[in-house]
């Protein structure tokens, strides 16, 4: 695997970034302190799932899904699993990497 780096003047990332951005701020899911969080440019997550979109990549977390981590937390805030998904971006946990690289421990 080769790791891929940002590049935050390339056209095509930043036009996926704007399109996460304006998911975010009009999809009225999210409470304004959330969208200012992820509207901070040293916020990873948006630029994560806008290279995602614009190279074709899958995102590896343990984020978990909203519905899921919200039965643990009043957190509001996007999570990359669902915005990950609105984009048709695949998100997969460290462990699904592993089974798919086939790595043993």
């Amino acid at each position: 695997m080769n790791p891929v780096y940002i590049n935050k003047t390339e056209e095509n990332l930043l036009e996926k970034y704007r399109n996460v951005m304006e998911y975010i701020n009009s999809s009225g899911l999210y409470p304004p302190e959330s969208r200012s969080e992820w509207s901070n440019e040293k916020c990873a997550d948006p630029w994560l799932i806008a290279a995602a979109i614009a190279h074709g990549h899958t995102i590896v977390s343990m984020e978990k899904p909203k519905e899921i981590s919200s039965k643990h937390t009043k957190n509001n805030s996007p999570k990359i699993p669902d915005v990950a998904n609105y984009f048709g971006v695949e998100h997969i946990n460290i462990f699904d990497m592993m089974r798919a690289l086939k790595i043993v421990l």
